[in-house]
């Protein structure tokens, strides 16, 4: 019944929304930075980390036409304070199809493949056949090996996204669906040929754009939905440009809601380093569900770091792609 780890700021985690956003973006390459601390107090039962990179084996024009994306990411999920342990390794690969002489409109079609590797931390915990005279004694043995039997696993995913990138780089809009563990894969230790990862089907919009020489203005929106669960997402971003630096850079602030679960609100930089430009973003999920009234407040909050390979001429494309 559970799902799969998501993100606050999913416009920063692209490879956890759509395998056909890979190469969806200004630039050669970029990198994604992705951490995740979900209702920590007294514990911290969610943790997630996730680190991506992609690039571009194939294009037209430099700047813009038929393109080809590859990129991998790397995703760690703790869940009970580290006793229950994911890992998770993609190789994400996608095509943009230009449909128009101007090379404004592209289609792109993702696929993904996913390596998902499970374990228990049994140090962490304690059962009754370790309880003696003096207590839990960690040595004996815990009488449960079932979790230790838990097989990794490939999952499948694949996408379709339509994209429009205006000629002087300043204005963006994509819209696509996807759907992960399409192929449904087996997870259990007793051999349960019920027992398979449901498939996770997401649609996801954005649109960017300078709104002047100094405002950037950048809008997404997401539905998810696996088994039972399922929500959707939208904000947006302003951020102003200041040029009184030898590097421009962007100070954004903007928020989101989830719905019936938290209103979240976000602020970022964007700022030219050596040869990339790296956005750094914080947020916070206030939580607004039946969850705010708990004994032990929930406390979530998520950092994103983005490093995207600069223009030659020191200038940013439109924010946020």
């Amino acid at each position: 019944m559970a799902q799969d780890p998501h993100f606050s700021q999913f416009h920063a985690a692209p490879f956890s929304v759509n395998p056909a956003l890979t190469g969806n973006f200004y630039g050669s390459w970029i990198s994604f930075l992705n951490y995740r601390n979900q209702w920590s107090g007294p514990s911290d039962p969610f943790k997630t980390v996730s680190l991506s990179l992609q690039t571009k084996l194939l294009t037209k024009r430099s700047d813009g036409g038929n393109t080809w994306g590859i990129g991998g990411m790397i995703t760690r999920d703790e869940t009970m304070g580290g006793t229950f342990n994911s890992t998770y390794a993609s190789f994400n690969t996608a095509y943009h199809l230009s449909i128009d002489a101007e090379e404004q409109h592209r289609i792109g079609l993702g696929l993904g493949m996913i390596y998902v590797n499970r374990r228990v931390d049994y140090s962490r915990l304690t059962f009754p056949q370790q309880f003696a005279s003096g207590g839990f004694d960690t040595n004996l043995p815990t009488g449960e090996s079932g979790f230790s039997l838990i097989k990794p696993f490939v999952s499948a995913s694949a996408g379709l996204l339509y994209s429009y990138n205006s000629s002087d780089k300043q204005t963006s809009a994509d819209f696509g669906v996807a759907v992960f563990h399409a192929n449904k894969p087996q997870q259990t230790n007793e051999k349960d040929e019920n027992q398979v990862i449901q498939p996770r089907y997401t649609v996801y919009g954005s649109y960017s754009s300078f709104l002047s020489e100094q405002v950037a203005f950048n809008a997404n929106a997401l539905y998810q939905s696996q088994k039972t669960t399922s929500y959707w997402q939208i904000g947006a971003i302003a951020g102003f440009m200041l040029t009184n630096t030898e590097n421009p850079s962007i100070i954004s602030a903007g928020a989101f809601y989830r719905s019936k679960d938290a209103i979240i609100p976000y602020v970022g930089i964007t700022h030219r380093i050596l040869d990339a430009n790296v956005q750094l973003g914080l947020s916070y999920d206030a939580t607004v569900s039946k969850y705010k009234y708990a004994a032990v407040k929930p406390q979530t909050f998520e950092l994103s770091l983005v490093f995207r390979s600069a223009k030659a001429d020191g200038s940013l494309p439109c924010p946020w792609k």
